[in-house]
This record gives structure tokens, C-alpha cells and sequence, in this order.
């Protein structure tokens, strides 16, 4: 290039290798986000079956997310009832049924709020099996909000402290919509 008074310009050398700048990572962790919610939007529109659904979200969620065991709770009147579960502690929540304001996932479906890194134990679990409880130290719960009223929740338990981020909380909640659809459709 030459510049207007004829001495030459030249463009600074970008390095080859070395620390992605921080704007970067910013836009490439976006674009992974939206592929995910995009893969996630389709395997919850593709098929009736919610536990083959079921099953395929929680592979694909699990791939980006370190979870040690999802559980769909899904409104039964006036309890929620675990509908789904896939992971460690299955058997942990196998059959779990919970009152209407008893504990933090009634009052996530009541309250239409998300919690995240909440002691998993402020549910009424530690009965059922007390050393497996403890071992869980956090869950994120999503409210799963449908056409028709609230459905029910999706909850990620964890067996580390702090385990879930802000931008998991985002990534479920821009999909919770679908998958609360997707649910409704399911029973008819």
C-alpha cells in the first residue's frame, strides 16, 4: 500500500500463535451456544417419544454441561412427579414425588424462577437415600412454563459446589419453552 505522500504503509503483524483475544473466545463461545440450542430445538421438535427425546437431550446437554443426573419433574395436579430421570442418581429420585411448597423445585414451578448452585438437598431427598443426597452439592432449576400453565421442571444435579454458570442457566432457559411444548404435546 502506499499512503497519499508516497511513504509506504504497512499493516501490523498479527502473531501467529499465541493468547486468543478475549473478544474471540467471547464470539466463538456464542456460536457454539447457538449450534447447541439449535441441536437441542430439533431434537425436541423431531420426534413424539419424550423419553427417546428425553434421552438424546440429556447426551447432547451432557456433552456441554457437567451434570451427574437430570430430572424432568412434571406437574401432576398438585405434586410434581419425577417423569424422567437419567444419570447416577436415579435411584435417588426414582419414583419421587413432591408436594405443592414442599421444597425448592415446588417453589421453582410456583414462583416461574430459575435457581442455580442451590443445595440440592433444600428438597425433600436426604430420606431416601442420606449418603447419596449429600453427595449432590448443586443443582440448577429450570421452571418449565407451557401453553397451558406450568408444566413442570428440569433440574441439573451436580456433585460439585458451584458447579453450573450463568451461561448454563441462559442455555436452558432459551430452551425451556420448547421443551416444556414438547412435554404437552407428549401427553396428548
Amino acid at each position: 500500500w502506499q499512503a497519499s505522500s508516497g511513504e509506504a504503509f504497512c499493516l501490523p503483524e498479527v502473531p501467529a500463535s499465541g493468547p486468543t483475544p478475549a473478544f474471540l473466545r467471547a464470539i466463538a463461545e456464542a456460536r457454539k451456544e447457538e449450534q447447541l440450542v439449535h441441536e437441542l430445538t430439533q431434537i425436541l421438535g423431531s420426534s413424539l417419544d419424550l423419553d427417546e427425546t428425553l434421552s438424546e437431550f440429556a447426551r447432547r446437554l451432557h456433552g456441554h454441561i457437567d451434570f451427574q443426573t437430570l430430572v424432568l419433574f412434571l406437574r401432576h395436579g398438585e405434586k410434581l412427579e419425577a417423569a424422567f430421570i437419567e444419570g447416577e442418581h436415579y435411584p435417588l429420585f426414582h419414583d419421587l414425588s413432591l408436594q405443592r411448597g414442599s421444597g425448592i423445585t415446588a417453589g421453582v414451578a410456583a414462583s416461574l424462577r430459575p435457581v442455580m448452585n442451590v443445595a440440592p438437598t433444600e428438597d425433600p431427598i436426604e430420606h431416601r437415600n442420606p449418603v447419596s443426597a449429600r453427595s449432590l452439592k448443586s443443582a440448577m432449576i429450570i421452571p418449565l412454563d407451557g401453553p397451558n400453565g406450568v408444566v413442570g421442571t428440569l433440574n441439573l444435579y451436580s456433585g460439585r459446589q458451584m458447579a453450573f454458570q450463568h451461561s448454563h442457566l441462559s442455555l436452558l432457559m432459551s430452551i425451556a419453552s420448547k421443551l416444556a411444548v414438547s412435554v404437552e404435546n407428549s401427553a396428548r
